[in-house]
């Protein structure tokens, strides 16, 4: 326990100037519809505006797919599902050697669906296929640990997501690591 205290201290008296603007990625993930666990990638982008010495607000952008790996199905016959989204957030990150961080955000995933079968099955002008806009609310709490003086943090998130006609993934969770850009 006193080394991991000297180690976070450590990591404070090494911590500098907040950077203006960051660039990430994150590797997420939710309980699958198939009861495993369906992982997805994001890309994030934040700036940060320094409120008082240890609040900083956090506006940001971010970008992900949904439904990347499909649960077995048929091979002849089966529906494939997939999501992209964007989403604008606003989060208020504490500053020092532990980062915690809650965040709201918005969201507009376009979700396509296609009915897949083998040759020997026509599935033109199938009513299955479409394409919709799915919005969503969020909620996220995460905690970022700042790795060097670069000043790269990792934040393990917890996400909360209510789309808007759709209740099947509300809960994800990941790993996000974002990179300084001065």
């Amino acid at each position: 326990m006193t080394r991991t205290l000297l180690v976070l201290a450590a990591l404070a008296a090494t911590a500098h100037a907040e950077p203006t603007y960051a660039v990430g990625a994150a590797a997420g993930a939710y309980d699958g519809p198939d009861g495993r666990w369906a992982f997805f990638p994001e890309v994030v982008g934040e700036r940060f505006i320094p409120l008082t010495d240890h609040l900083v607000l956090r506006p940001g952008a971010r970008l992900w797919a949904l439904n990347l790996a499909q649960p077995e199905a048929p091979r002849r016959l089966a529906v494939r599902e997939r999501d992209g989204a964007v989403a604008g957030e606003l989060g208020l990150v504490r500053t020092g050697a532990v980062r915690p961080a809650l965040v709201l955000g918005a969201a507009a995933s376009l979700r396509v669906i296609r009915l897949a079968a083998g040759d020997s099955i026509d599935v033109m002008d199938s009513a299955i296929d479409r394409t919709e806009l799915v919005p969503s609310v969020y909620a996220q709490a995460a905690l970022g640990v700042p790795l060097h003086r670069a000043g790269a943090v990792v934040e393990p998130y917890l996400r909360y997501e209510h789309a808007f006609g759709d209740d099947r993934f509300p809960l994800r969770w990941g790993l996000e690591l974002t990179i300084p850009i001065h």
